[in-house]
Parts: structure tokens; sequence; C-alpha cells
């Protein structure tokens, strides 16, 4: 049997937990566990993936914007994205799902069902 991999390998991974990074909200040093709750989560630096997720119900956070990881933990290593990506994370903390894609025009469409999936018909 292999060895588990470490958090740092699973690097956003769906279906693992949201790896704890100290980000800065607002001046404030945070967890970016802290950063979930009652409400899924989407966290992306491009604003294109924030506006897709407006009208869904979810908590949407820009990287870049609403929080800054620190320099030798940047986002997208962090959750194992490309620039242009997003991640979904569900209240629990675990990885619903993410994009390695820039958002386009049939974004929202996507990202609602994505949520319909793992929320159960949401």
């Amino acid at each position: 049997m292999p060895p588990a991999a470490t958090v740092e390998r699973w690097a956003g991974q769906p279906g693992t937990r949201a790896p704890h990074v100290w980000v800065n909200k607002a001046g404030v040093k945070v967890s970016s566990l802290d950063l979930l709750g009652d409400d899924f989560v989407l966290l992306s630096a491009n604003p294109g993936w924030m506006a897709a997720a407006s009208g869904l119900g979810i908590n949407a956070v820009q990287v870049g914007a609403d929080i800054t990881f620190p320099e030798g933990q940047p986002f997208e290593a962090v959750f194992g994205l490309p620039q242009n990506g997003a991640v979904l994370v569900r209240p629990d903390g675990i990885i619903a799902w993410r994009t390695l894609k820039q958002p386009d025009e049939s974004a929202a469409k996507e990202l609602r069902r994505a949520l319909s999936q793992v929320a159960c018909g949401f």
C-alpha cells in the first residue's frame, strides 16, 4: 500500500481538505480555513469567476482583492490552479469542484451545474 499523500501534494484536488495558509484579509492575518463556514466558498483571482458566482448564494472571495496569499505560498500553487482557475469549497472545508479554465460566457452555467451536483439539487 502506498503512503498517504501530503496536503501539499493534494493541491486543492476535489474531495480533499482545503489547505491551511495564513492569508491577509483587510490587513489581518487569518487562516484560509477561517474563510469557510456556513456557505459554499468560491476562490479565484479572476474577476470573471466572481461575476459568475453572483446571485448563486455562495461566498465569492477574490484572491488579490479580498484576500492575499503570502509570497512563498501563492494561491495558484496551494490550490493547484492556473492563474484564471477557480475552486469551490464546501462549508465543511472539502474541495467540491475546481476548474483550470478561464471563465467565459458559460461560466455561470458551469458553476451552477457544479453546485447542483455537489449540493444535491442546489
